[in-house]
C-alpha cells in the first residue's frame, strides 16, 4: 500500500492507495462548517461560494437514500469502503451512522442556508435534523445514542465513552441556535 508523502499532497495529484480513496463525510461536512465560519468573518463571498460547492458535492454522497442519515464512511470510485482508525477498532461499518457525523453535518446545513439563503440547504437540514432526532435522540433519558445500524436501529447505546463525550452535540445545537438566530434577525 502506498503511503501519503508531502509531495504527493503538495502538488495535488491524486493519492492512489485505499487512504486516498477514503471519503469521511463527516469531517468533509464538519471542515465545510469551520471554513464557512471564517468565510463569514472575511466576508470573502468568493470563498464562501466554492465551500457551498463542496457542500453540494458532499451531500449526495453523505446522506443515506435507502435509510436516512449520514453514512459513516465511503470509497471514491465505488467499491467497498474500509474503516480506517477508531472507526475499525468500534466495528463501524461504512453505512454505520455515528453520532458527531450527522451533528457536524447538521451545523454545515444551517450556516449554508445562513450564508446562502438557498432554500435546498434548509430543506437537507430539516430532512437530517429529522431523521436525527427520530433516530439518535433517546427519548426517555435523552442525548444521543453513539452508533446505529444503517437502517437507524441502535448499534451502541452509549450516551458517554471513549469517544463519545458532551462535545460534538451540545457544539453542533449551539452553533444551530446561533445561525438561526442571526437568520431571523435579518
Amino acid at each position: 500500500m502506498s503511503t501519503w508523502t508531502g509531495s504527493s499532497i503538495s502538488d495535488g495529484s491524486f493519492i492512489d492507495s485505499e487512504q486516498g480513496r477514503h471519503i469521511n463525510p463527516g469531517h468533509a461536512l464538519e471542515s465545510c462548517w469551520f471554513c464557512l465560519r471564517a468565510a463569514r468573518r472575511r466576508n470573502d463571498e468568493q470563498a464562501i461560494a466554492r465551500i457551498l460547492e463542496i457542500i453540494d458535492w458532499i451531500w449526495p454522497l453523505a446522506w443515506d437514500e435507502e435509510y436516512g442519515g449520514i453514512v459513516s464512511y465511503l470509497r471514491y470510485g465505488g467499491g467497498q469502503p474500509r474503516p480506517y482508525g477508531y472507526l475499525e477498532a468500534e466495528g463501524v461499518d461504512w453505512a454505520d451512522k455515528i453520532f458527531w457525523t450527522n451533528a457536524e453535518a447538521l451545523v454545515a446545513l444551517a450556516f449554508a442556508y445562513e450564508q446562502s439563503g438557498n432554500s435546498k440547504y434548509l430543506e437537507w437540514f430539516r430532512q437530517l435534523h429529522d431523521w436525527t432526532q427520530s433516530h439518535f435522540y433517546d427519548p426517555e433519558y435523552g442525548e444521543w445514542y453513539e452508533f446505529l445500524h444503517r437502517d437507524g436501529s441502535v448499534k451502541r447505546a452509549n450516551k458517554g465513552g471513549r469517544y463519545k463525550a458532551g462535545f460534538h452535540v451540545p457544539r453542533a445545537l449551539l452553533n444551530v441556535w446561533e445561525s438561526f438566530k442571526r437568520i431571523l434577525k435579518r
